[in-house]
Formats: structure tokens, sequence, C-alpha cells
């Protein structure tokens, strides 16, 4: 989506104001396209500034909407109003309050700051750290991004930045300038309908979040791979004669030759719809890896390391912005998550790792006493079952993590909106057996059933983690970057010189399907309940690829780099 800063004052603005907010949204800018005039207003109390405006945004006096909403809601402006259902980001006001929402599954960040004279909230946390002209690191993001390559649960790089929750706002009542959080609860409550009756309602409520979705004035493409997402929004679409329908995939051109691969299946896929379909190739961009590296530090604002899928230099996504696109219709989804039979499943499928799980991680841990801790609300809840809570946490955790992370990359060339994360959906997938949301058995039938048959991807298209960490030209990278930050505020030298000794190279050419190693073929051949088990009782520690800490170090001193300027 474009990317909003949206500020409320108690004492007014300057006639600086609207010159600073242009400085902000420059900053914000990709330095690889040419953005849509930045739209930008400075009122008496409430002044906003929103990067590569697209044709969905919705403004009415200084109430603004960016993303879609799934029905109609004429009353979308007005602060204490419903909380509509859509993927957006939602700023309300009038003369009593200002408003912020998120929708119900957060797809898209919202960051506040809150103090005597502001209120400021924003998209982009490194808009709100520029527009206040200061930076104070918050150090619990250091054992998170260290350990899952996020910034974990709730956190900014700026510790007097707020994220707020998934299906929540932010009420700030101006006469007293206090604000108030309201969230809703996720609680799962299982029905007593029958297996046949909630499929059909499942298919009822779909249907009624994609007629609900107004597209005809938008120009935007379906992102296809070869899994069950993407593919069972392309079968919805064209049940609910949706058109004209495009698709596009992405990654490395080899990919297109192997017949497992996401990008060959989601080509054969849109022939045999007979919907219009583009393949981007994601093989390192001719840049400089430096220029590739800062643009992929700026767009993601350092949330999450995957940078396998953007080593085009963003040009995929480049390419669509100059094609006058403003939407694209992502898959994400919480119809369930894999089986789990302990508190150690339910955190390894959901990404959630901890210093001491890794022997690598002692001495760090030990020198320097992080705090790593699951928050309370994240916690098992008493009268919850295991795939309750983990289903809980994909909504809480994942999704706030790591896939809205991965959307904050694209947002500033294109919006995106998520359909299959509608409230509407979400209500009546909390009602689901956890026998059906286990393994997305019910959205999974549901998906199959629908014609033409065509086999499922079982690798992705893109280079993984340890392909392009380990290639020559991004080791080298790796080295300079350490070096130039061997004297550092956070690690002692030595600790920094052991991790450059350590750095492994391939000269092998970006892969992406991993082999097998012993660990995997042991998950494979063993009972899930017995392998989980012996993981349980017998706690060993493992060792993070020194590569990939590495990265994930280069980039937390990237940020302190870019802010201490």
């Amino acid at each position: 989506m474009s990317k909003i800063i949206w500020i409320c004052s108690k004492k007014g603005f300057s006639e600086s104001t609207e010159e600073k907010l242009k400085t902000v949204i420059n900053f914000i800018t990709p330095d690889n396209i040419t953005p849509n005039q930045p739209q930008i207003k400075v009122d008496h109390q409430i002044a906003y500034g929103i990067l590569n405006p697209k044709s969905n945004i919705r403004y009415h006096g200084n109430s603004v909407c960016l993303g879609v909403l799934f029905g109609d809601y004429t009353n979308w402006h007005q602060p204490l109003n419903e909380f509509p259902d859509g993927s957006f980001a939602l700023f309300r006001d009038d003369e009593t309050y200002a408003e912020i929402i998120s929708d119900v599954a957060g797809s898209r960040t919202v960051w506040y700051y809150h103090d005597d004279d502001l209120l400021i909230a924003a998209t982009s946390q490194f808009a709100i750290i520029h527009y206040l002209e200061s930076f104070e690191f918050n150090h619990d993001v250091i054992p998170w991004i260290l350990t899952t390559g996020t910034l974990g649960p709730d956190f900014s790089w700026d510790k007097r930045i707020q994220k707020l929750p998934p299906d929540s706002s932010i009420v700030l009542e101006k006469s007293l300038w206090k604000i108030q959080i309201k969230s809703f609860p996720i609680v799962y409550q299982t029905t007593n309908k029958s297996a046949e009756n909630i499929e059909k309602q499942l298919q009822e409520n779909l249907d009624q979040t994609f007629l609900g979705m107004d597209l005809s004035y938008f120009r935007w493409v379906l992102p296809l791979s070869g899994g069950y997402d993407s593919r069972g929004i392309l079968h919805i679409l064209k049940k609910n004669k949706v058109n004209p329908i495009k698709t596009i995939t992405w990654g490395l051109k080899e990919s297109l030759n192997d017949h497992e691969s996401d990008s060959y299946i989601a080509k054969n896929l849109a022939s045999k719809l007979n919907v219009e379909h583009d393949f981007f190739s994601t093989s390192f961009s001719n840049e400089p890896v430096d220029l590739i590296f800062e643009r992929f530090l700026r767009n993601g604002e350092g949330r999450i390391d995957h940078f396998g899928g953007y080593l085009d230099g963003f040009k995929i996504w480049k390419t669509l912005h100059e094609n006058k696109i403003d939407i694209i219709i992502r898959g994400d989804e919480n119809f369930g998550w894999h089986n789990v039979y302990s508190k150690s499943d339910v955190f390894t499928s959901l990404g959630i790792k901890f210093f001491p799980e890794f022997k690598n991680f002692n001495k760090i841990e030990k020198d320097l006493k992080f705090n790593q801790t699951l928050p309370t609300y994240l916690q098992k809840k008493q009268n919850e079952s295991l795939a309750q809570w983990r289903d809980r946490l994909y909504h809480e955790y994942r999704l706030q993590c790591m896939i809205s992370a991965l959307g904050d990359l694209k947002l500033a060339y294109v919006e995106q909106i998520s359909p299959l994360l509608s409230k509407n959906v979400f209500q009546q997938v909390k009602s689901h057996p956890d026998k059906i949301r286990t393994g997305k058995v019910l959205w999974k039938k549901i998906v199959k059933e629908y014609l033409p048959k065509v086999p499922f991807a079982s690798k992705e298209a893109i280079s993984g983690m340890e392909s392009f960490t380990k290639s020559e030209i991004f080791v080298n990278f790796i080295t300079k970057r350490l070096k130039e930050n061997t004297d550092n505020p956070i690690f002692d030298k030595d600790f920094i010189n052991e991790l450059h000794k350590n750095l492994k190279y391939s000269n092998t050419e970006l892969y992406y399907s991993k082999n097998y190693n012993l660990k995997d073929l042991i998950k494979k051949i063993m009972p899930n309940k017995f392998y989980s088990f012996l993981k349980e009782k017998n706690s060993v520690q493992k060792k993070m690829d020194n590569n990939i800490l590495a990265f994930r170090i280069v980039i937390l001193f990237s940020i302190l780099n870019l802010f201490k300027k």
C-alpha cells in the first residue's frame, strides 16, 4: 500500500510542517522509482503525508483510509463508528476525537507515538523517527532479530514507538489529550454444526467477502504460487465472475523447468484457467549488492531478513508500479496451521525461537544479559486447546511479526489486500473444530475440489536463505560490513572477528530447493507425535547457521548507522 504518516497536534502546526512532511516522505521513498506525487495536507490540528498514493485511497476531510473495505461503509470516516471489514489502515477525525484503526488481521502494521503535544500514527516506523528528528534504540529487539530474523512481538526499533494490535483502535479525546486503546480479543469457540454446514457457511462467507470487494476502479494482479491459498483466491474470483484476472509469479529462472516448483505449477494453472500470467525472475540484479541491501533495508525497515525474494533489486515491484498497478491480492490466511503435540511444537511451527536453543549464543546471552520473553497475552490460556493456542499465536504473532513485515517490503510500490483474512471469514474460522483447522484440512478440501485438477507445488521458486547467504558476492558484502562495524556499541571485537572468520561460501549458483539433511530425513520417516516427544524430552542445543546470524547482525548494525547520522 501507499505509506502514510498522520499527525494530530494539540497546539497546531507551524508553517514549516508541510516541508517537514515532504522530507519525511522523501526519506521513505524507494530510490528506484518515480513515485506518484505525495499527498500532503496540513490543517489546524491534523497533518498527514502519503507516499506514492494510489487510486484506491479514500479521503473525507482529515480522515484517510488506505487499503480496501469489504462492503459498503458510508460512515467509514467518522470516529467511534463501527470497525469496517477489509484490508486497511484507517485514520478518522472530527472536532472531538481522532481515531486510528487496524484491520482484523493487522495486515498492515500501524505504529504510533504519543506525548503531551503529539499523536503520531504511521504505517512506517521510519517516518515517525524521521519526523521526531531523534532515535532511541530499543535493545529489546536484539535477541529477536538474532534468533528469528524479525523484531519480535510488539517491538519497534525505537523504544518510544508502539505497535497497534490487530482489530484495535487508538482513540484520542482532544480536549483531555488522553488516548484509549480498544482491542477485540481473539477467542476460539467450537461450533456444534455439522461438517457439511461448516463447509457451506465458510464458502458463503468467502463469496460474500469477494463480492464485497469492488475492484472495478483499480488495476490489480494476483500473485499466484503453486500452493493452496492463491489458487483458492483464483478460483473464487472466477466463480464470482470477477474479471479480467491477471496473475504473476516470480522465482529463479531455472525453476520454470521444474515440474514441482511454484513457478511451473502457477504458469500451468493460469494456462488451464485461461487467465493472463507473467513470470518475473528474482536472479541477482546487476546493481551493487550494497545498493540492493540498502533498498531492502529502507523498504522493509529491517523488520525481517527474507532477502531471497528481492535479489532482483525490487525490479518486480518497480515494474508493477510503472505499469500503473494499484493493488496486489495476497493469499495470506489463518485457516489453521501444522499439527502440534507440545508447547515446543507450537513455537517451532510459528518461527518463535529463544536464545537458550542455540549453543553459539551462550556467550552473547551471558555477556549482554538480553531479556527475551514472550508477552503474557501470547501465553497459553487455561481454557485453550493446544491447537487453539497455536492458531491464536499465528494471528497475534506470526501475522504481525512476519507476514505484515513481508508486506511492508512492497507497500511503497503497490497496495496489497488479503481477502482470506477478512473479518467475515476469520469469525467463521474461529468456530471451527481443531481437527479441520489443523493442517488446514477444510480449506485444502475446498481448494482440491476446484477444477481443473492441477498438482500442488512441493518446492519454492525463490532462493532459500542458505543459498544466497553463502553466495560469494553476498559473503564479500557481509565481510565488508562486519569489518566496518568491528567497533560497535553492542558486541565485542572478538565475537565479530569470530563471526567473520567462520563465514562460509559456496561457488555454486543460487538454488531454489534445498536437499534434505539428516534431521529432515528423520522427521520425514518418524511419526510426528513420537518425534515431538523425543524433542520435548531430550532438549539439544542447535547451532544457528553462521552466515544467517552474520546477516542478521548486519541488519542490526545498518539500522543503528542509519539513525546515528
